[in-house]
C-alpha cells in the first residue's frame, strides 16, 4: 500500500469515527434529555400528591414541617424511647412478677433465679405460644413436684405441645407431668406417646389430657407400659367409644388381668399372664391369646368364656371382646404408639400456621424488650423508687428531729399564707361584696317596676269595674230587662281608684304576712282553725264561727265571731251596692272584710 492510500485510510476511519461518535453523543443527549423530563413529571407528580395530602389530611403540612426542626425530632425522639422504656419496664416488671410466683417453690437465690428468667426468654422467644404465658408454665410444672432442671427440660415440649394439641398451657402441663410421674418416662417420650394416641385414636387432646392421666397409674402398677396402655385406649376411641368409656373398660381390664382370681382362670383356660420371669406380658400378647381361643366362638360362648375365667365386669368385658375381634388393627396402634419417636415435633410442624412465623418474631422483639431493654428501665425506676423512699423517710426523720427546719417550714407557711391565701381570701371577699351590691341594684330595679306595676294596676282594675257597670247595663237593655236597667242606671257610680288601691294594698300586706307565716316554721302568729266543719273545728263550740285564737306567748283566749250576723249585715244580697257588683268584685269584697275582722281581732288582744 501506498502513503498516499494509508492517508487516505485514515481520514476515512478518523471521518466515519468522528461520524460515529457523533451519533452516539446525540443519543445520549437523547436518552439523558428522557431521563431529566421522567425526573421532573416523577417529582411534579409527588409535589402534587403531597399538596392533595396537605389539603386532605388536617395537619399534615404542619407535620412535615415539623419533621425539618431538628429540635422537634430531638424532642419526638425522647418522647418515644421514655415510650418505649415504659411499656419495656412494665413487660419486665410483669415477666418479673411471674418469675417470682415461680421462685416460691424454685427457692433460687437471686443471681440463680436471673439466670433461670434468661433461659425462659430464650426458649420463649423459639416457640409460638404468647411469651408472657411462659413463667405460668414453668409455674405450674415446677409446682408438680420436679426440680428446676427437670422443669426446664418439660418446659419447651410442654409448650410445642401445646401448640399442637390446639389445647391451653396448663392441662397440657398437668398432663405432661402427670403422666411422666406415673410412667416413668421422659418427657419428650411421654408427648410422643400422647400425639401417636391422638393420631390413631377418636379423641381430641384435651380427652387425651384428661382421661389418660387417670389409667396409667393403675396400668403401671399392674406392669403394663404407658405405650401400650395408650395404643389399647386409642383402640377403643377409634372403634367408636366415647373418651370416657374407653377410659372406664382399660381400668377395669387392668384390674381384672392383676385379680388373683381371674388370672388363674385364665390359667386354667390356658392362657398365662406372665412370662418365665414372672413379668406380665403385653396386652396386645395377651389379647392374641384369649382370641386364639374365643376366634370360633359365639357371641354367647365368648361371654360364657370370660365368665367362666371370672370376667364378670361388663365394661371390661366390653374392653377386651372389641379387641378380640380385630387384633390385627390393635397391633397397628401398638406398633404406632412404641415406635412413636418425633410423633410430637411431626404435630407441632403440621399445626404450624401461616402467621406463626411472625408471631415467634414477635416473641423475639418483646424478648429482646425484656433483656436487656426492659430489665434496664426497670432497674432505673425501681432505684428511683428506692431513692424517693428513702429521701421521704430521711425528710421524715429530719423533721422529726430538726426544730430548726420545723420553724423554717413553719415559717414559710406563714409567708405563704399572707401572700397567696390571705390575698385570695381578700380577692373572694371583694367579688361577695360586688355581687351583693350588684344583686341590691337588681333588686331595686325589680321594686321599682313593682312599684310601677302596683301604680298603674289600680287604673286598670278602675276602668275594668267602670265599662263591666256600663255592659251590664248594655245587656240588660238587649235582653229586655229595662226594669233591671233602670235599676243599674239609677245605682251606676265611678269606681273610686283610692279606694281600689287601698284595697289591693290590703290584700298585698296580707299576702305578705301569711307567706312569711308559711315559709316560717318558728312563728307565733295566729292560726285560723278551719270553718268546713264546726263540729270538727272547735267541737261543737259556738256558732259555726271563729272559735279560738291561741297565742303562743300568752294563756289561750276563746273568741267568737259570729258568722251568721257577720254575713246578713255585710253581705245581705237586697244591698243596691251587692247587685251592682260582679262574681269577682263580690269575692275581693267578702275577703276584705274577712281579713278586716282578722286584722281587728289581733290588734285587739295582743
Amino acid at each position: 500500500m501506498t502513503g498516499q492510500a494509508k492517508v487516505q485510510l485514515i481520514l476515512e476511519l478518523k471521518n466515519r469515527l468522528n461520524t460515529g461518535l457523533s451519533e452516539a453523543k446525540k443519543r445520549l443527549n437523547g436518552t439523558v434529555e428522557g431521563m431529566k423530563d421522567k425526573l421532573n413529571s416523577l417529582k411534579l407528580s409527588h409535589t402534587k400528591a403531597f399538596s392533595a395530602m396537605t389539603d386532605q389530611i388536617p395537619g399534615f403540612g404542619n407535620a412535615m414541617a415539623a419533621l425539618g426542626n431538628p429540635y422537634v425530632l430531638v424532642t419526638a425522639g425522647l418522647l418515644a424511647l421514655t415510650a418505649a422504656g415504659v411499656k419495656a419496664s412494665k413487660w419486665s416488671n410483669e415477666w418479673a412478677t411471674n418469675m417470682a410466683k415461680a421462685n416460691v417453690t424454685a427457692q433460687l437465690a437471686p443471681p440463680q433465679l436471673q439466670q433461670l428468667s434468661d433461659q425462659l426468654v430464650k426458649i420463649g422467644t423459639r416457640n409460638v405460644g404468647p411469651l408472657e404465658q411462659v413463667p405460668e408454665a414453668f409455674n405450674r410444672i415446677i409446682s408438680a413436684g420436679l426440680d428446676v432442671n427437670t422443669s426446664l427440660a418439660v418446659l419447651e415440649p410442654t409448650l410445642r405441645a401445646s401448640k399442637a394439641g390446639f389445647a391451653d398451657l396448663e392441662t397440657v402441663a398437668a398432663a405432661g407431668v402427670g403422666v411422666m410421674a406415673s410412667s416413668g418416662e421422659n418427657i419428650n417420650r411421654v408427648y410422643d406417646i400422647l400425639f401417636a394416641t391422638l393420631n390413631k385414636g377418636n379423641a381430641e387432646f384435651k380427652d387425651i389430657a384428661q382421661y389418660l392421666p387417670k389409667i396409667v397409674p393403675l396400668a403401671r402398677g399392674a406392669g403394663f407400659a404407658l405405650d401400650e396402655t395408650a395404643a389399647a385406649w386409642a383402640f377403643l376411641t377409634a372403634q367408636g367409644q366415647k373418651a370416657e368409656q374407653a377410659t372406664t373398660g382399660i381400668m377395669n381390664m387392668v384390674k381384672a388381668f392383676s385379680n388373683v382370681d381371674t388370672i388363674k382362670g385364665l390359667k386354667g383356660a390356658g392362657i398365662d399372664v406372665f412370662d418365665a420371669k414372672g413379668k406380665v406380658k403385653p396386652i396386645l400378647d395377651i389379647v392374641t391369646m384369649l382370641q386364639s381361643k374365643m376366634g370360633k366362638l359365639s357371641d354367647k360362648g365368648k361371654a360364657n368364656f370370660l365368665d367362666a375365667i371370672g370376667l364378670k365386669d361388663m365394661e371390661a368385658k366390653g374392653a377386651i371382646l372389641a379387641m378380640v375381634q380385630d387384633v390385627t388393627k390393635l397391633k397397628g396402634i401398638t406398633d404406632a404408639t412404641v415406635l412413636s419417636q418425633g410423633a410430637l415435633n411431626t404435630a407441632y410442624e403440621n399445626a404450624r400456621a401461616p402467621l406463626d412465623d411472625w408471631a415467634i418474631i414477635m416473641n423475639s422483639i418483646k424478648g429482646n424488650f425484656i433483656k436487656p431493654f426492659g430489665d434496664f428501665f426497670l432497674n432505673v425506676f425501681s432505684k428511683l423508687g428506692t431513692w424517693i423512699l428513702n429521701a421521704s423517710k430521711a425528710t421524715k426523720e429530719w423533721y422529726r428531729n430538726s426544730m430548726l427546719l420545723q420553724d423554717a417550714l413553719s415559717g414559710i407557711g406563714f409567708v405563704l399564707k399572707w401572700v397567696i391565701v390571705k390575698p385570695l381570701e381578700g380577692l373572694w371577699w371583694v367579688i361577695k361584696k360586688l355581687w351583693q351590691g350588684l344583686s341590691w341594684v337588681l333588686g331595686q330595679i325589680g321594686n321599682g317596676f313593682e312599684w310601677l306595676y302596683r301604680t298603674i294596676k289600680p287604673v286598670f282594675i278602675w276602668l275594668d269595674e267602670a265599662l263591666m257597670s256600663i255592659w251590664n247595663i248594655i245587656k240588660a237593655i238587649f235582653t229586655g230587662d229595662f226594669s233591671g236597667a233602670w235599676k243599674a242606671i239609677k245605682n251606676f257610680h265611678v269606681p273610686s281608684i283610692s279606694d281600689i288601691r287601698k284595697r289591693m294594698e290590703s290584700d298585698f300586706e296580707a299576702k305578705n304576712k301569711a307567706q312569711k307565716n308559711e315559709n316560717n316554721p318558728f312563728s307565733t302568729e295566729t292560726k285560723i282553725p278551719s270553718l268546713e266543719d264546726p263540729d270538727k273545728s272547735n267541737n261543737g263550740l259556738g256558732d259555726g264561727g271563729i272559735s279560738k285564737i291561741t297565742d303562743s306567748g300568752q294563756a289561750p283566749r276563746n273568741i267568737t265571731i259570729n258568722i251568721d250576723s257577720f254575713i246578713k249585715g255585710g253581705l245581705n244580697v237586697s244591698n243596691t251596692n251587692m247587685q251592682n257588683m260582679s262574681l269577682r268584685q263580690i269575692e275581693e269584697t267578702v275577703k276584705d272584710m274577712f281579713l278586716r275582722v282578722i286584722a281587728n281581732v289581733e290588734t285587739g288582744y295582743q
